[in-house]
């Protein structure tokens, strides 16, 4: 009997869990959270060089990311043209493209994950760029972008695959 009311159990925590699980979305521009989202990743910018921004064990220098040093020496002010944002779970995944405001000065995408922690976005996770990313691929043996977001998946516990680009 204690076998049944146990399986029971774990039925209904599952089948719950999956039945409130949330629907990933795409923050509206202008809304709060988008605009929440994209001053933690300019936060971030700011930080450069002085912390590493990947959490996976390399640094770049502020000549690597131009958008870094025209944001953090000069003063400027960065936008971001959003190819990708999706929010589920308190989890983010954005894909930007960083410019001046004026669109003259381009910059590297930027693609990075995000955590909702005490209601502020937190960096976890910034996509390697150029070099580091061949390097990042043969390190942890991925072989395509699926493989990478599966990596993450494992890293951070509770990202799923919804978040991330088809």
């Amino acid at each position: 009997m204690s076998k049944i009311i146990f399986f029971i159990f774990i039925y209904f925590f599952f089948a719950t869990n999956y039945i409130f699980a949330s629907e990933p979305y795409t923050p509206p521009k202008g809304s709060p959270e988008r605009k929440a989202i994209l001053d933690a990743l300019r936060e971030e910018l700011k930080r450069f060089p002085d912390k590493e921004p990947s959490g996976i064990g390399f640094e770049y220098k502020r000549e690597d990311m131009g958008v870094a040093k025209w944001f953090i020496e000069e003063g400027k002010e960065v936008i971001f043209i959003v190819n990708h944002l999706k929010v589920v779970d308190n989890w983010a995944w954005i894909e930007t493209e960083p410019r001046s405001p004026d669109g003259m000065n381009n910059y590297k995408p930027i693609e990075a994950l995000f955590h909702k922690e005490k209601g502020k976005w937190v960096k976890k996770h910034v996509k390697p760029c150029c070099a580091e990313w061949e390097d990042y691929l043969e390190e942890n043996n991925i072989k395509s972008m699926k493989g990478y977001y599966r990596h993450l998946m494992q890293m951070f516990p509770g990202v799923t695959r919804d978040l991330f680009p088809k």
